[in-house]
């Protein structure tokens, strides 16, 4: 179902994950700062990889870009950030030489705007030999249009791969991936190959002859799109009546969720309730598995709340969990509880955690 793209800024908004700008123009809020976190992280791990090979990756000291828009706007911020910061970049060519680096190998670094600090920006140059520069740079284009997919559950079709060709001189060619919306587009990454190189990667790439492939990753503006696009509404019954209520969630995916689990009690004003509370956040945040703690009056308007703000899973600790030790334990995605004993928590959330990480797109959308 479509949504007015005011509608799902307005309801990003009110849960926290982006805030009202004076100028008009999205900033994140907790939420949305976290789930940047956790795309960043994504990135990062995936652009060691290319056609199932693993390179070395270098990378640089973040950067700060007094222009948001040379930072946002340009394919080749990479480069770009190097010439801005000709001293800083300077300085490190000799570190690296001492690494050695034979082709191919890649060097990344991330970019913030001095301007707008939610304005962040992972980008990274690849050097690779002239004869495998083209299959590698398809690869590329493929392999990232497939990634950004990925992180998709809702609409992965959304996330198209846009080229423009080869330049004018014949020695740059480069294309964008970008979220489309109904009539809204936004650009998340861009990608460019070039065969001509500068001072500064002379210096640093010991090879004759190399070319290079540049990707600059709006992390920022990927947020906002995985957020539009796990944006869910739907009309459901009331429980106490027959009256159609909006129903609403962001269904995002798992590695993207701020918070993973949610810990209710019941009341708050009983100590054992909140001692097993806090033994259970703890044991989940010590594995990683990010959990916020709270008290809750209605546990349907807490479920609402946080299905509202994509988080995965909702455990509930009451009397039965002071008497038998259990918890009820709900899911985001299929609105199911089941009980559950207060030991077997982190063992269920992490195997839940593990199967939607298998996530995989269907065999149309494999195929750029």
């Amino acid at each position: 179902m479509a949504h007015e793209i005011k509608d799902v800024l307005l309801h990003l908004t009110r849960r926290g994950l982006i805030l009202n700008d004076t100028n008009s123009k999205s900033r994140l809020g907790p939420l949305g700062i976290g789930i940047m976190r956790n795309l960043y992280q994504e990135w990062r791990r995936s652009v060691s990889i290319l056609g199932g090979k693993a390179y070395n990756v270098l990378e640089l000291q973040p950067a700060l870009i007094d222009d948001r828009d040379r930072l946002l706007n340009n394919s080749n911020s990479l480069l770009n950030s190097w010439n801005l910061d000709r001293n800083d970049i300077t300085s490190m060519v000799n570190p690296i030489r001492m690494m050695n680096p034979t082709l191919p190998f890649v060097i990344i670094r991330c970019m913030n705007s001095m301007s707008c600090n939610e304005s962040f920006s992972a980008s990274l140059r690849f050097f690779c030999e002239p004869k495998e520069s083209q299959l590698l740079y398809h690869s590329w284009k493929k392999e990232r249009t497939t990634w950004w997919r990925k992180l998709s559950i809702n609409r992965p079709g959304r996330f198209i791969l846009e080229e423009d060709g080869l330049d004018d001189n014949k020695t740059l060619n480069s294309a964008r991936i970008i979220l489309s919306y109904n009539n809204y587009k936004e650009v998340v990454e861009d990608i460019s190959y070039s065969k001509e190189s500068n001072e500064i990667e002379n210096n640093i790439c010991s090879a004759d002859t190399y070319h290079t492939i540049t990707c600059s990753s709006h992390i920022d503006k990927g947020v906002l799109a995985y957020l539009i696009d796990a944006y869910q509404s739907r009309q459901s019954l009331d429980a106490h009546d027959t009256n159609q209520r909006e129903y609403k969630s962001l269904k995002l995916h798992p590695r993207l969720a701020p918070i993973k689990a949610a810990v209710m009690m019941s009341d708050v004003n009983r100590i054992h309730i909140l001692e097993l509370a806090g033994y259970l956040t703890k044991k989940l945040n010590s594995a990683e598995i990010f959990t916020w703690m709270e008290s809750s009056q209605s546990m349907e308007e807490s479920y609402k709340k946080h299905d509202e703000m994509g988080t995965l899973f909702c455990i509930v600790v009451d009397d039965d969990t002071i008497k038998y030790g259990d918890v009820k334990i709900r899911h985001r995605d299929t609105g199911l509880q089941e009980q559950i004993h207060l030991i077997d928590v982190k063992l269920c959330i992490e195997r839940d955690l593990q199967n939607s990480y298998q996530h995989t797109l269907p065999p149309d959308l494999l195929h750029l």
